[in-house]
């Protein structure tokens, strides 16, 4: 929907401002002797970062289903693979289904704000240098 798109749309302009904005503090951390080292650490931790946190992500939600029980996993494994943009497959779930992967993406999001809010404090915590 476009409303969805628009969504994801600011959120992909601000992640991508913020990249210079990381970037630069960083580098000011570290000093112009490890300008370059630091800059490829970011990247490198960057592309961890995503690779983890999909992981867990996934890792959140699946086991948010499989704790409470109330929904089969394959039945979710299903559900996830058939819906997509087919909006009849997701009125097809029973109220109980809805609530559990309802409550099973709420437990995902707040796991997911809790890393960026981590990263924020630890960025304040740097010391700040000025390149010359």
């Amino acid at each position: 929907s476009w409303l969805l798109s628009a969504h994801l749309a600011a959120i992909a302009f601000g992640l991508g401002t913020a990249m210079g904005a990381v970037i630069i503090t960083s580098q000011l951390a570290a000093g112009i002797e490890r300008v370059g080292a630091v800059a490829g650490l970011v990247q490198l931790f960057r592309s961890i970062g995503a690779a983890l946190g999909t992981a867990l992500a996934g890792l959140a939600l699946f086991g948010y289903v499989n704790v409470s029980g109330e929904m089969p996993l394959e039945t979710l494994n299903v559900f996830i693979s058939q819906t997509g943009d087919n909006l009849d497959a997701a009125i097809a779930l029973d109220r109980s289904q809805a609530d559990v992967i309802s409550s099973g993406f709420r437990v995902l999001f707040i796991t997911i704000a809790i890393f960026p809010a981590v990263g924020a404090l630890l960025a304040g915590s740097l010391p700040m240098k000025r390149l010359t």
